[in-house]
């Protein structure tokens, strides 16, 4: 019968779903470590070196923790996501403070604002991280990041294109 297989259908998706939830936050991750390791030289700041260090080394721990087993430990790995998140919130808000004088800084202030309260929303949400609002924010949050730095790239390609 198709309704005994559902479940089963449920569970094979959740997983894949964990998968690539793993594997995405892994992979922002290490991209993150990259960019730590520019980011002191941008700023010249030790601290926003720390900062997208310790945010790297944990999007990186968080994404293999949740691809290596997505089943395991729900409410660890939805607190672990909700710290990586409000730690990037507070990395992006401070970077944007750092570089108050360049244009565009004003969307890391606004991406920082977004992870602190997906961060907020996550460990709000605790008892019902199975339901699909945990993902839902968590991608909100992340696109705003990527928009961030999409912003602040072109913000810099017409700052240099200017005579």
């Amino acid at each position: 019968t198709a309704f005994s297989s559902a479940p089963l259908r449920i569970v094979s998706v959740l997983g894949a779903l964990g998968l690539l939830l793993g594997g995405v936050l892994a992979v922002s991750g290490i991209f993150q470590l990259a960019q730590s390791l520019r980011t002191g030289d941008w700023t010249g700041s030790p601290l926003a070196f720390l900062w997208h260090t310790l945010l790297g080394v944990l999007a990186t721990v968080g994404g293999i923790l949740i691809y290596l087993n997505p089943f395991a430990g729900v409410f660890a790995l939805t607190v672990l996501i909700a710290i990586v998140f409000a730690v990037q919130g507070v990395g992006q808000v401070a970077f944007s403070l750092r570089i108050r004088d360049r244009a565009g800084w004003q969307w890391f202030a606004v991406s920082g604002a977004i992870a602190l309260g997906t961060a907020a929303l996550l460990l709000l949400k605790l008892p019902y991280s199975r339901s699909f609002t945990p993902a839902t924010v968590a991608g909100v949050s992340l696109v705003f990041a990527g928009g961030a730095y999409i912003a602040m790239a072109l913000a810099a390609r017409r700052a240099i294109s200017r005579p």
